[in-house]
């Protein structure tokens, strides 16, 4: 339909117990489109969960305990017949498809674990998680999926993008270009393809934009607006 749009689910391993009866009753709501078996390095799964929420995440350790380390869901569904209200996030009031947002907190119910269910809830959320779980963004995810889910789940292995560095410039701005709003202030000369300088400087709205540039959240001196990344070999 015209108004089908793209969202998804995420079953975390500590909810996966009741994961076909999950499947089945989001099947009654929705049209699934592909399920992702996803497993995360569990050495670094926190700076998974970290890069995954951003700053809206008070407690990673509490979070990740919640969830389990082990390997999780990702459903992509089309919701044929959105409705949208404003709710409480943990983004504050925002305008989000109630379909999506009653329909997690019954599924959360049914498998009696705190947060072992999650779901986007707006566009641009859909957007910013798939760019981080696949390494491709809402549009590009589309042109891979069928009409309706073949049944079967295809296994992954593989951290948040980016997570142990950048295969070059263009992965990185691609990512960046998906989940974040910018400017490059000077030397973008030559970008993507080449870059001669040793910095970059960017002005942004967004606070989650240095969780999703650095898996490892290391900073350049003292100053908390300075990161380091790796850019290849660089």
């Amino acid at each position: 339909m015209t108004n089908s749009e793209l969202y998804l689910f995420l079953i975390w391993e500590n909810a996966r117990t009741k994961e076909n009866y999950l499947l089945q009753e989001i099947q009654k709501e929705f049209e699934i489109r592909d399920v992702y078996e996803i497993t995360w390095d569990k050495k670094i799964f926190s700076n998974n969960m970290m890069r995954f929420y951003g700053p809206t995440l008070e407690n990673v350790s509490e979070k990740t305990k919640l969830c389990g380390t082990g390997s999780f869901l990702l459903i992509i569904i089309s919701d044929e017949n959105p409705k949208f209200g404003r709710r409480e996030t943990t983004n504050g009031m925002e305008l989000v498809n109630l379909n999506l947002f009653e329909n997690k907190r019954k599924y959360r119910k049914l498998t009696s674990k705190d947060f072992g269910i999650h779901s986007s809830l707006t566009k641009k959320e859909t957007n910013d998680e798939l760019t981080l779980l696949l390494g491709k963004n809402t549009s590009d995810v589309e042109k891979t999926l069928s009409d309706k889910w073949n049944g079967k789940i295809t296994k992954i292995e593989s951290n948040i993008v980016g997570q142990s560095g950048w295969k070059d410039l263009k992965e990185l701005l691609y990512v960046l270009n998906s989940t974040s709003n910018y400017v490059i202030l000077r030397n973008f000369e030559g970008m993507p393809d080449k870059f001669e300088y040793n910095d970059i400087d960017l002005l942004t709205e967004d606070e989650k934009i240095r969780y999703v540039i650095d898996g490892n959240f290391s900073l350049y001196g003292d100053n908390t607006s300075r990161l380091k990344m790796k850019l290849g070999n660089e």
